[in-house]
C-alpha cells in the first residue's frame, strides 16, 4: 500500500543527517571546490545563515551562489546541501529577510522557505532529466564524483525537507513540497512518491509562485501522472 501523506512525514529512512557542526568541522573544505575556486570561505557563509543579524543572515545565503553558480554542481556543492538540511529547523531560518538572490524569490520571505527552494534546485540539477539533457550534449552526468555525491545525499535530504510538508506556513510548506518531489527524483526513494501527488496537485493549483507551480507541473507528468491534475 502507498504511504499516506502523514507517514511520509513520520516514517523512517535509511539516511540520517549529520549534526550541522560535526559535518562542517569533520569537511575538508580546503580541498573542495567551487565556481571561484578553493570552498575554504564557504563554512563561514554556512554558519553566518544562522547568524543574529537578518542582514548576515542575507548576506550568507547570497554567497551559496558559488557552490552552483549556472546550475552547475561543485565538489563543495553536497556537504553544503547537507548542511543546510540540517539548519532548518534552527528558528533563525523563520523570519522572513529580503536576499535579493536571483536564482530564487527572495523578497520578504522566510529564510527557512528560501533555504527549501535552494535544496529543491540542488536536486532538480542532478535530475535524470538533466542527465537526459547533457548526454544529449556528450556529458555524462552521472559518472561526475561531485553530482555522485549529492545524489548519495538525497535521502538525508528528503528525511530534512519531509518535515515541512504541513508546515502552518504556507510558504514554507510549499517550498517544502516542491523540494521534496524533486529529491524524490532519486529513485530510492520512488515510494514515497505517490504521498505527495495531492500536495503536488493543490501546489499547482494555487501557489502564487509561478515557479514552483512550474515545478509542480513538471514533476506530476514526470511520475505518470496526466492532466488534469
Amino acid at each position: 500500500m502507498a504511504d499516506s501523506f502523514e507517514a511520509v512525514q513520520a516514517g523512517t529512512l535509511s539516511a540520517r543527517l549529520q549534526s550541522p557542526r560535526i559535518l562542517l568541522r569533520q569537511t575538508n573544505w580546503s580541498l573542495l571546490g567551487h565556481a571561484y575556486g578553493s570552498a575554504e570561505d564557504v563554512p563561514r557563509a554556512l554558519t553566518r545563515l544562522t547568524d543574529d543579524a537578518p542582514d548576515v543572515r542575507a548576506a550568507a545565503l547570497r554567497h551559496l551562489e558559488r557552490v552552483n553558480h549556472q546550475n552547475t554542481i561543485y565538489s563543495a556543492t553536497a556537504p553544503a546541501a547537507l548542511y543546510i538540511a540540517g539548519i532548518l529547523n534552527d528558528p533563525r531560518t523563520i523570519p522572513a529577510i529580503n536576499a535579493n538572490f536571483s536564482a530564487l524569490p527572495t523578497t520578504n520571505r522566510s529564510l527557512r522557505a528560501m533555504l527549501l527552494d535552494w535544496l529543491g534546485a540542488m536536486a532538480d540539477d542532478v535530475s535524470a532529466q538533466v542527465e537526459r539533457v547533457a548526454a544529449k550534449h556528450g556529458f555524462a552526468l552521472a559518472e561526475l564524483p561531485e553530482v555522485i555525491a549529492l545524489r548519495a545525499a538525497r535521502p538525508a535530504i528528503f528525511d530534512a525537507v519531509r518535515r515541512y510538508l504541513n508546515d502552518r506556513d504556507d510558504d514554507v510548506r510549499r517550498s517544502a513540497i516542491v523540494a521534496a518531489g524533486l529529491v524524490l527524483d532519486a529513485p530510492e526513494l520512488a515510494s514515497h512518491r505517490p504521498a505527495l501527488l495531492p500536495p503536488l496537485r493543490e501546489v499547482l493549483a494555487n501557489d502564487p509562485d509561478r515557479r514552483h507551480r512550474a515545478y509542480a507541473k513538471r514533476i506530476l507528468l514526470g511520475w505518470g501522472a496526466t492532466p488534469p491534475f
